[in-house]
């Protein structure tokens, strides 16, 4: 029995595409796979995702009796695993974060796909192109992976978009008939969960990362429209990311229309901290910078990390 899951603070539609689909795949290889989630899932999970059943928040009785072995989605540091975890039993991890190759490496072999690309998702379809599955895949299983290269390349405008990624895309949509106005419709239903609830949505996407210098607090969200939460929500931001427990904090505010970041900074200690190691960040006031070019957290990160150390 495989157990298949992901990250224990929340679940976004890559981890979830992932879960789901992989799950499907090793079943229709007559292997007995159950997908589970205990984390709660971001904004960046769709109404229609969430009430379609397609994972369990438990693990199932007989897991332990079966001996029950984890493959694990969209994240590859042990420390952010889903607490129902056991590390020794993890025979599979796929992930395109970087930091933790040679650790799974020596541990699980061929089992560890971790590689730098844009979406987990595009992983996963190479999976179903392997074992020859793409066309027994249902059209469910494609909108969850094609959705999530997607949401996860920002509609293809990040630099680490791949070839594979627009590839797996070209394919999905090909085989099912996917309009242009998919991904748009999917963006402007996050657009809108973001803007219902703003608190919740930051709640949902914030990580706070010890890194050499400190601890910071990166909230994310991935907007196609961001004008009217910049014209009525900036009160909420600010509140949020003064509360949060670390050294710098700020948003990372993803333009996807525009093709730029908007970084909200806690404070102005915060801001001059980004830009005296982040060269591309132009500021528009004592605690608002702008990127002409998309980055995402995990770059932002990695360029924390490059200065600064683990």
């Amino acid at each position: 029995m495989f157990i298949v899951t992901s990250g224990k603070k929340f679940v976004d539609i890559d981890a979830l595409a992932c879960v789901y689909a992989y799950s499907m795949l090793l079943k229709l290889m007559e292997i007995r796979a159950i997908p589970v989630i205990t984390a709660m899932p971001n904004q960046s999970v769709i109404s229609r995702f969430r009430v379609q059943n397609l994972y369990t928040t438990q693990l199932p009785p007989d897991a332990i009796s079966n001996d029950a072995q984890f493959v694990v989605m969209d994240v590859s540091d042990p420390a952010f695993f889903d607490s129902i975890v056991e590390i020794d039993k993890v025979t599979n991890v796929f992930d395109h974060h970087p930091g933790f190759e040679a650790f799974w490496k020596d541990r699980i072999g061929d089992g560890a796909v971790i590689e730098p690309i844009g979406a987990a998702a595009t992983l996963i379809f190479e999976e179903y192109v392997k074992n020859d599955a793409v066309e027994k895949m249902d059209r469910l299983t494609a909108e969850l992976l094609y959705l999530a290269i997607v949401s996860n390349t920002l509609n293809f405008g990040a630099s680490v978009t791949s070839g594979r990624d627009k590839n797996a895309c070209m394919k999905l949509k090909t085989l099912f008939s996917f309009t242009d106005d998919l991904a748009k419709e999917y963006f402007e239903e996050v657009d809108k969960v973001v803007y219902t609830n703003t608190s919740l949505a930051l709640q949902n996407d914030t990580k706070i990362i010890p890194f050499g210098g400190g601890i910071v607090g990166i909230a994310q969200l991935e907007l196609w429209n961001s004008m009217d939460l910049q014209n009525g929500k900036f009160e909420i931001i600010e509140s949020f990311l003064s509360q949060l427990s670390a050294d710098y904090a700020f948003l990372n505010l993803i333009e996807i229309s525009k093709s730029r970041n908007t970084l909200v900074c806690a404070n102005e200690q915060t801001a001059q901290w980004l830009v005296s190691f982040m060269g591309n960040l132009k500021r528009e006031s004592a605690t608002i910078l702008r990127s002409s070019s998309l980055l995402l957290r995990k770059q932002i990160l990695s360029s924390i990390y490059d200065k600064f150390g683990r």
